[in-house]
């Protein structure tokens, strides 16, 4: 059955040219005064070139349809790949805000720092690639947690980070991964919505 649609202008071209040649030739002698054998081979070569322009129109046809077709699977195709490349990437990002987390609470605050940057480039190329996150809030939390931590670097077993400023950049750091969370699901749930 899927033969007979994705051929169906060639079927119809190929119905057509047959009726086509039946009916020249079956009324050859209306359009010939004089059975000459040069008037019936231009005869024949006008019917020829006829079928021959219905034929190549069709295929025209035929591939502006095939190509119309393939551009909207490569497009579904690509929608997909994206909404998968958006969630592992968003799940790296989640384990990489563990991980400064966890670096926060050991003390290991220049470890923490430069894995921040390491989110920061990756955070930045989903947003360049996919403007999914345009969040100015977002962004203001990340420049907040960029400044906590750089003053981190700082500390000392004579001046450490007093518990309230490593809690308040925890709270910050998870305040960052629910938005990237939140954003994720809105998101995803915007694509499924519009499919």
């Amino acid at each position: 059955m899927n033969i007979l649609k994705d051929n169906k202008i060639r079927l119809f071209y190929i119905m057509i040219s047959s009726f086509g040649i039946f009916l020249s030739y079956r009324f050859s002698d209306y359009f010939l005064n004089d059975g000459s054998n040069f008037n019936r081979i231009s005869y024949a070569g006008t019917v020829i070139t006829i079928i021959g322009l219905l034929i190549t129109l069709s295929e025209v046809f035929h591939s502006l349809i095939i190509t119309k077709s393939l551009q909207e699977q490569a497009a579904s195709i690509l929608s997909d790949f994206k909404e998968k490349e958006i969630s592992i990437i968003t799940h790296e990002l989640d384990v990489m805000l563990e991980f400064i987390a966890d670096d926060i609470n050991d003390g290991q605050y220049t470890v923490a720092l430069r894995l921040f940057y390491t989110f920061s480039r990756t955070f930045n190329r989903i947003c360049k690639n996919y403007t999914q996150y345009n969040n100015n809030v977002l962004r203001n939390k990340l420049n907040s947690l960029e400044g906590q931590l750089l003053s981190f670097r700082n500390a000392s077993t004579k001046s450490p980070v007093d518990n309230k400023s490593k809690n308040k950049a925890l709270d910050n750091l998870m305040k960052i991964k629910q938005s990237i969370n939140n954003q994720v699901l809105v998101n995803e749930g915007d694509a499924h919505a519009a499919k």
